[in-house]
C-alpha cells in the first residue's frame, strides 16, 4: 500500500489535532488547578486578616477559629484589588466615605451574637453567672425558655465542664 501525498498530509493533520486536544485539556487541567491555589489563597489571607481583625478587637484566642469560621460563610473575602470587604446579597459593605467596611467593625457588631468570643464576658456584663450564666452569655440554653441546642453544642465543644454545670443549673443531666 503506497501512501499519497494527500494522505500523509491528512496524517499529519490527524496527530495535530490529537496533539491540540491533548494540549487543551492540559491547559483547562492547569486553569483549574491555578483557580484552586489562588481560591486557597485568598482564604488563607483573609484568614490571617479575621484573625488579626479578631484580636484587635479583644477578641480571646481560644475563639479566633469561630470568627474566622462565621466571616467566611457571612461573605468575607478580597476583592480584585486584594482588599478585604465583606459582601452581602446586597453588594458589598460599604462606610459612609466610600471605602469597604472594617472587618474590626464586624468583630465587635458580632458581641450580642457571640459573647463568648471575649474573655472578659462574665466580667463585663455581658453574661450573667445567674441561672443563665456560667461566663457564656445572658442566656442558659438548657432553661425552657431559651432552649438552643446549637448554644448547647458549642459550649459543649468549648467546655464540657461548663456545659454540665449549665445544664445542672436548668435541672437537665447531662450523660457525660
Amino acid at each position: 500500500m503506497t501512501m499519497t501525498m494527500s494522505d500523509g498530509r491528512q496524517a499529519e493533520i490527524d496527530r495535530l489535532v490529537r496533539e491540540n486536544d491533548q494540549l487543551r485539556r492540559e491547559a483547562e487541567r492547569w486553569k483549574t488547578e491555578t483557580r484552586q491555589a489562588q481560591r486557597a489563597q485568598e482564604v488563607s489571607e483573609v484568614t490571617w486578616r479575621m484573625r488579626e481583625a479578631a484580636r484587635a478587637a479583644g477578641v480571646a484566642e481560644t475563639a479566633l477559629e469561630d470568627v474566622v469560621s462565621r466571616g467566611l460563610s457571612t461573605g468575607w473575602g478580597l476583592d480584585s484589588k486584594g482588599r478585604l470587604r465583606q459582601v452581602t446579597s446586597t453588594g458589598p459593605e460599604m462606610q459612609v466615605d466610600g471605602s469597604y467596611a472594617p472587618p474590626e467593625a464586624w468583630v465587635k457588631s458580632q458581641r450580642p451574637h457571640a459573647p463568648h468570643w471575649w474573655p472578659d464576658a462574665s466580667a463585663n456584663g455581658s453574661a450573667s453567672g445567674g441561672a443563665g450564666g456560667a461566663g457564656f452569655g445572658s442566656t442558659n440554653p438548657w432553661l425552657k425558655e431559651s432552649w438552643n441546642m446549637t448554644d448547647q453544642g458549642r459550649i459543649f465543644r468549648e467546655s464540657p465542664e461548663k456545659a454540665q454545670a449549665m445544664a445542672a443549673q436548668a435541672g437537665v443531666k447531662l450523660a457525660i
